[in-house]
């Protein structure tokens, strides 16, 4: 095929989404060098792929579709991708008439494992079913994992307490089913040995505070709601060890190539969505998951919900903290 061509990826949401597909756009980029890859995306998930080098241009879904679809008319693309597969996407694509691959979104298998805990779903993360959409361009995968990009010249001064070491806590998620509560997340702090900074959005401002000021451990700094993107992604960089749900920020963890405890509550790893890591990375390097075992009810929603269904919200309040702590410390001390 040419090497000048141009493709239309397409991924609306979410932060996590988004950078998740950074693992195709590199391999898409390394194998055809000159073609042009433009992305379409929300504005508020833009800072995940805008220092990106494998992106020529981003396009940003406006309110009035139509405007966009003239914008994206006049660009003659040869191909889209579509990374999303919704309602949305799909009628872009009608209008657009434009040669075309969809991500396939197992809704089916996923539906049975949600609802009837009918586990059908190869073993395939969502990363490897975003990289077959571009299988009829012979890519070949470098397995390399994620990529995250910091502005140029971007500089963050860490606070002198995290000079020997510290632990980043990503207490944030987007729906209250996949938090850990503020009770656990506090005896977690006290069980740990180290300083430890708390990462979140501006949701977890008022938890991250309540957090710092009651732990026992008084080595806490409260970064939710404080840091923007790039700030909480450099405190993630810099620290020896990542506690985190099941969140974008964990696969900013995961595209640094950190040690990420992943603590599951409403979502499992069975969704694929887990970290997703260099295949050749260092045994030591590899996630640890931490999922409650024999629950009949998990998972119970794909994204995460507002309220537990069940109502008693075991898969956050029976995490084995302690086991948590323990393994974090032992973690902390090794990696050095």
């Amino acid at each position: 095929m040419k090497q000048d061509f141009k493709v239309l990826f397409i991924r609306f949401s979410s932060f996590g989404d988004i950078l998740l597909t950074s693992h195709v756009l590199r391999n898409f980029k390394k194998q055809y060098s000159n073609c042009s890859l433009h992305y379409l995306t929300k504005q508020n998930f833009v800072q995940s792929i805008e220092y990106n080098p494998n992106i020529d241009k981003i396009h940003i879904l406006p309110n009035k579709i139509f405007t966009l679809i003239k914008i994206l008319r006049k660009e003659r693309y040869d191909f889209i991708v579509d990374l999303h597969n919704n309602l949305r996407s799909n009628f872009l694509i009608f209008c657009l008439q434009t040669l075309n691959k969809s991500v396939n979104k197992i809704t089916f298998q996923r539906f049975l494992l949600i609802h009837f805990k009918k586990q059908i779903i190869h073993p395939n993360h969502i990363v490897d079913r975003y990289f077959n959409t571009v299988q009829l361009f012979n890519i070949d995968n470098d397995h390399q994992g994620l990529d995250f990009y910091f502005p140029k010249n971007f500089t963050y001064q860490l606070p002198p307490v995290f000079k020997n070491g510290y632990i980043a806590f990503v207490i944030g998620a987007s729906n209250t089913t996949k938090k850990l509560p503020i009770l656990k997340i506090i005896k977690l702090c006290n069980l740990l040995k180290s300083p430890i900074a708390i990462i979140g959005g501006l949701e977890e401002e008022n938890t991250g505070k309540k957090v710092e000021l009651e732990s026992e451990n008084k080595q806490i700094i409260n970064f939710a709601g404080v840091t923007n993107i790039f700030q909480s992604a450099y405190i993630i960089k810099e620290s020896r060890l990542v506690i985190s749900m099941d969140t974008g920020m964990q696969h900013i963890a995961a595209a640094l190539q950190k040690k990420i405890m992943a603590i599951w509550g409403s979502t499992t790893p069975e969704l694929q969505m887990e970290p997703y890591l260099p295949r050749n990375i260092d045994t030591q390097f590899k996630h640890v998951n931490f999922v409650v075992p024999n629950l009949k009810c998990q998972p119970c929603s794909a994204h995460g919900l507002n309220d537990c269904p069940e109502k008693h919200f075991n898969c956050m309040n029976l995490q084995p903290i302690e086991k948590i702590a323990d393994q974090a410390n032992h973690f902390f001390d090794i990696l050095t």
